[in-house]
């Protein structure tokens, strides 16, 4: 219950962007996690790899554990990336919306952006 609270927070009032924050909660968790293993599966390839000794089997073994970790840490990343792009784009923060803003030229007050003009 405790690790519960720790990752969604007060289970009350749970909306939308609670579910975004805590999937990217959640996320955080298993990228270290899976950093951590892949870390270990990649110096358990180059192990295998080094002690082949010319043996094509184990040597394509080895390759295959590189390839499938990198892969697999790939998806985690990509992972992270479309939860990290779900929190800015559902509920930006005062500083991306201070950046809106100022790419904009608004005073914050406007819900339309300026109308551009173009010179002759």
């Amino acid at each position: 219950m405790i690790l519960f609270q720790i990752i969604v927070g007060q289970p009350q009032n749970f909306t939308f962007g609670d579910l975004i924050v805590t999937g990217n909660r959640i996320i955080d968790l298993i990228l270290i996690f899976s950093v951590g293993t892949a870390v270990i599966a990649m110096l358990w390839a180059a192990y295998i790899y080094i002690s082949s000794f010319g043996s094509e089997e184990r040597a394509k073994q080895a390759k295959n554990i590189w390839y499938f970790t990198l892969i697999g840490l790939a998806v985690m990343l990509l992972a992270k990336v479309i939860i990290a792009t779900g929190l800015r784009v559902i509920e930006p923060g005062p500083e991306l919306r201070e950046n809106i803003d100022r790419v904009l030229k608004t005073d914050g007050s406007s819900k339309t952006p300026p109308q551009l003009e173009f010179k002759k």
